[in-house]
């Protein structure tokens, strides 16, 4: 559903703020880091680089490309 909305690896972000400003609790003040997070997580989860199932990810769930 999301992939026919045209939402993609371009939506999918955090708050600025947790991507720019060091977190307090970590003493070498480091932000979230997005990009290989997402990476490993498209992997993970069967998608392609731009966040969108692959055809046999969704096979796999039984999805039905139309």
């Amino acid at each position: 559903m999301n992939t026919r909305e045209g939402i993609s690896r371009k939506d999918d972000t955090l708050p600025r703020r947790l991507l720019s400003e060091g977190r307090a609790c970590d003493v070498k003040k480091r932000v979230v880091p997005l990009e290989s997070m997402l990476k490993k997580y498209y992997k993970l989860r069967g998608y392609d680089s731009n966040g969108i199932p692959k055809e046999r990810t969704l096979k796999r769930l039984g999805i039905e490309i139309k």
